[in-house]
Parts: structure tokens; sequence; C-alpha cells
């Protein structure tokens, strides 16, 4: 009796310690406090982030034949809540064979994630100090958040405007702030937060072009 008892704790340890690897890492995502990070290399923004971005295979994304996207393996905690990240980076090249590199990170939360505190926890970790635009349904319930930086001075937004033109035959899909980020609940109540910065993704490599 007492042999058949201590094989099944044997059995039911072994289940527990199969299943416990079977579970997906969930790994703590860094703070981008670095606002470099936009307009890095995929190397760049490994190393930036502490993430070796090189051994994954990027998709193309389905917005752009132009942005390269690398989903980051496991979930990451970002605050109380796991995510999918995503990191978007532009193919195109600058006048001097550099990428443009990293445009946009996207987090993909499940359904039921608070987005007052997803905002809490960003606002806080990015010491950012402006309240931002709230979007809310006929019953007063958040749906949706949006925030942008300062706008640049004139005299860099000028430059940046000629060297989208230049570049990309459009001026004014970059005539933004520096940072935008936007959080939202989907129809089927998951979240998508994205921090996007074509501007900071020009900036960074301004000095490639001939413009003055």
């Amino acid at each position: 009796m007492r042999v058949k008892i201590f094989n099944r704790i044997i059995i039911l340890l072994c289940m527990i310690l199969l299943l416990s690897g079977c579970r997906q890492k969930t790994n703590t995502f860094p703070q981008i406090e670095d606002l470099s990070l936009f307009g890095s290399s995929v190397k760049e923004a490994g190393k930036l982030l502490g993430i070796n971005l090189l051994d994954i295979s990027p998709t193309i994304s389905e917005n752009s034949e132009q942005l390269e996207v690398y989903q980051l393996p496991g979930t990451w905690m970002i605050g109380e809540g796991e995510a999918e990240v995503s990191l978007h980076f532009l193919t195109t090249s600058t006048p001097k064979g550099n990428p443009m590199g990293l445009e946009m990170v996207t987090m993909e939360f499940s359904e039921g994630t608070d987005l007052k505190k997803l905002w809490e926890y960003i606002s806080e970790t990015w010491n950012l100090k402006d309240n931002p635009d709230w979007d809310k349904d006929e019953r007063g319930n958040v749906q949706e958040f949006s925030w942008m930086s300062e706008p640049l001075d004139a005299e860099t937004t000028e430059k940046l405007e000629k060297i989208s033109e230049e570049t990309f035959g459009n001026s004014m899909i970059y005539v933004m702030p520096y940072i935008y980020m936007e959080g939202r609940i989907r129809k089927d109540g998951s979240v998508l937060f994205y921090v996007f910065s074509a501007s900071g993704a020009l900036k960074h490599h301004e000095d490639d072009w001939d413009i003055d």
C-alpha cells in the first residue's frame, strides 16, 4: 500500500515538473529610458534593451514593406501586465547606407488589462509629466488613451521635413511630436499599446543628409 502511494506521489511530482517546464517564460521588459533607441539598428537596439535580437527572424509588416518586425520570444512584464512585444524597424537606408532603424515598439496585452494602471506605470517609469487624452465609452469606461511629447523646435522640424521629403516623398506624416504613445482596448477585449517615433528615427540619422 505504501509503495502504491509513493509511486503516485512520484508520478504527481513528475507531472508538476513537466507542466511547469511547458509554461511560457515571462521576462521583465527593460525601461526605455534612452530615447536614442529610436533610429537605432537591430544590433544597437538589442544592446540598449539588453536583448539579443540577431537570433530572431523578422517578418515584413502588414502595413508597410519598408518595415521589418521582430517579435520578442515569450511574454514580457510591463508593470502589472504581461505582453507580447514587437519592435518595428525601417529598412529604408540613409544616403550613407545606414538603415533608418527602430520606428515603433508595440505591446499586446490580454483581455482585462487596466489602461489606467498601464499609463500610471508608463508615466512613472519614463517620468512623463503631462496627462494623456482619455477616450471613454457611454458608461464612462476608459477605452483609449494617447500622449504626445512636446513638439520639436521649428529649426529641427523643418530639417526633418526636408529629410522626409527627400527620402519618402512625403513630409506631412512626420510633422509630429518626437514621441507618440497610444493604448486602446480592441473589440476582443485585448489591449494594444505602442510607442511611435518616426521623428526620432529621422533625427538619429540627420547628419547622414547634406541638408541645412
